[in-house]
């Protein structure tokens, strides 16, 4: 791909890639977290961003022949290794959250939390004692590693304030609001206690299996980082790892359901738009040329060459840096909101 000539994507008019949205239409890109103040803006994510949106356009007619690269994995040969048994409505996503949390803690000498941070926010106006238990938490994350249980619980309560910063969770109905509802002073040790075990058993088994299948991997890495706080204004997103030239992205769903009921996992489409919109995202000097998958139910990691992947879901001959430059052309004449205006209005 170094001699394929090089795009120049100031003389691309982005009507020659089709957006359904008509010119002058206001950008909508909502839930994408605004790094600065965590608002939210309407729309989708890289995740789920519509046709009608900048973004979802640009992905969807750029790179959108993902049919040739999206991959399934045969139930028989893959099996699902930890079924979301007992877990009721919410609590999977919640202990996919959590995982991301524990991953912090378990790899990380000085892990860092900002999704966490923003959300406390959330925390504090309505619970500003329990806040205060949240932050002691923190106090004992040294010790850990020692006790995997213990190590569990704490993922899953950084796990309960996460979805404030997403803006996923409402306060009403969550578990901190119950637990800020008691009569008397939540300790620490009122809060660890708090996690259903059910949430500490799936936690628990996801990770065993991760100990197996993905810390070998980010042990042997000469470079490690994680959260990934992606931003190129008025876009922003938050991706999971950056393993080397790796960005990796953890998927904790169980599949599937196969004509037999059972599961099975797949690479979808929106995974490939997600990652290949993060990996644009990422600043050049991070050296991202690979994105990835790993299915922490499965056990199972995929990943491809961004630069031959972008070749093939696009039909378009270029390199890294002509695609990075094409998606950086989405801003080019973005008017931010006027100062006071609201993001999610």
């Amino acid at each position: 791909m170094s001699d394929s000539p090089r795009i120049d994507w100031s003389t691309v008019e982005f009507s020659d890639i089709r957006l359904d949205a008509p010119a002058g239409t206001p950008m909508h890109l909502a839930e994408f977290i605004c790094a600065a103040n965590a608002a939210p803006m309407r729309g989708g994510t890289l995740t789920t961003a519509g046709r009608d949106t900048r973004v979802g356009g640009f992905l969807a007619e750029a790179v959108g022949r993902t049919h040739g690269v999206v991959e399934t994995y045969p139930a028989e040969r893959y099996p699902l290794l930890v079924p979301d048994t007992g877990l009721g409505s919410g609590q999977t996503g919640t202990v996919g959250i959590a995982f991301e949390q524990w991953l912090r803690l378990r790899t990380d000498p000085e892990p860092q939390f900002p999704e966490v941070a923003a959300g406390m926010r959330t925390v504090a106006r309505h619970a500003p004692a329990l806040a205060k238990t949240i932050d002691r938490v923190g106090e004992a994350l040294p010790l850990l590693s020692a006790d995997p249980d213990r190590l569990a619980r704490v993922a899953i309560v950084l796990g309960w304030v996460v979805p404030f910063y997403r803006r996923l969770g409402l306060w009403d109905g969550s578990p901190l609001a119950a637990l800020a509802a008691r009569r008397r002073a939540v300790t620490v040790g009122d809060l660890l206690a708090a996690v259903p075990a059910v949430l500490v058993d799936q936690l628990r088994a996801i990770t065993a299996l991760a100990e197996q299948q993905l810390l070998p991997r980010l042990a042997a890495a000469a470079t490690l980082r994680q959260p990934l706080l992606l931003h190129r204004a008025p876009l922003a997103a938050e991706g999971d790892l950056l393993v080397d030239d790796l960005l990796l992205d953890l998927k904790a769903g169980v599949g599937a359901r196969t004509d037999t009921g059972g599961r099975r996992w797949a690479i979808r489409p929106e995974h490939v738009r997600q990652l290949v919109g993060y990996a644009l995202l990422a600043p050049p000097e991070w050296g991202v040329r690979r994105i990835g998958v790993y299915a922490a139910r499965y056990g199972l990691t995929w990943t491809a060459e961004l630069e031959p992947l972008l070749a093939d879901l696009s039909g378009l001959t270029g390199t890294l840096d002509d695609w990075r430059a094409a998606f950086a052309h989405l801003w080019h004449d973005y008017t931010p909101p006027r100062r006071g205006a609201s993001l999610s209005g």
